[in-house]
């Protein structure tokens, strides 16, 4: 009976000395952050956790690039650029503008006339056409300074509603035409055995090159008064014809 009196008492002792060591183990989580030579937990500022096994991995999060937010990258940003768009060049590096064509002179054009009534009618209507016979490409500015006749008073009035608005730009070979209308007012008539063209000098400058004489079209005269008339240079020779046969 004492025996076991004895191996009570002694394994009383021994379970208080366990529950001793456990209860001085079993500190809370702020001592084993702050007591000395402790462990620290997971999410401890500078110190990395080690995964739980079986749970998902997040990525850490990156900027565009490739950097982590908060980090400063050493390369250079490039500049962004629109898809489908050149980047501008800088002032003063664009293609410089091509020079304008120059003026047409008499000395580049061919000028003929033809007969656009109807046969066996006196002539009334002439179609000028002037050829560019050079070897560039020019422009043909304004109306033709006609006179038709030597005995004239003056030049042919020019009919202010036909002008084109354009200017005529003659590649080598090409053509520009004009209308004349010999009569129209039935005063004052008088036969014209002669006819001269000159062309303009300029875009901004109204005079008359040198005139050239221009061959009647098959006759020796035209009958002429005071309601002849001429059109502006146009590239529509059937435009050009319009201003005049209605007349």
């Amino acid at each position: 009976m004492g025996t076991t009196q004895r191996s009570w008492k002694i394994y009383a002792c021994g379970a208080a000395v366990v529950a001793t060591l456990l209860t001085s183990a079993a500190c809370s989580p702020d001592d084993r952050r702050t007591g000395a030579g402790a462990t620290p937990g997971p999410g401890t500022p500078g110190t990395t956790a080690s995964p739980v096994p079986g749970a998902p991995v997040t990525p850490a999060a990156t900027t565009p690039g490739g950097t982590t937010p908060g980090s400063t990258s050493s390369a250079t940003a490039t500049p962004s650029r629109t898809p489908g768009k050149s980047p501008t060049p800088p002032a003063g590096t664009g293609t410089p503008a091509a020079p304008a064509p120059a003026v047409c002179t008499e000395a580049d054009l061919s000028v003929s006339a033809s007969n656009e009534g109807d046969k066996g009618k006196p002539l009334r209507y002439i179609l000028l056409t002037a050829t560019n016979t050079g070897k560039t490409t020019c422009n043909v500015y304004g109306h033709p300074f006609v006179k038709l006749g030597a005995d004239a008073q003056g030049l042919v009035p020019v009919i202010k509603d036909s002008d084109p608005g354009a200017v005529s730009t003659l590649a080598p070979g090409q053509k520009t035409y004009a209308a004349l209308l010999a009569t129209g007012g039935k005063m004052d008539e008088y036969y014209a055995r002669t006819l001269t063209v000159a062309v303009q000098r300029g875009e901004h400058d109204p005079t008359a090159g040198k005139p050239v004489d221009v061959a009647l079209p098959g006759v020796d005269s035209v009958p002429a008064d005071d309601g002849q008339t001429v059109t502006y240079w146009m590239t529509a020779q059937g435009l050009a014809l319009r201003f005049i046969m209605s007349r």
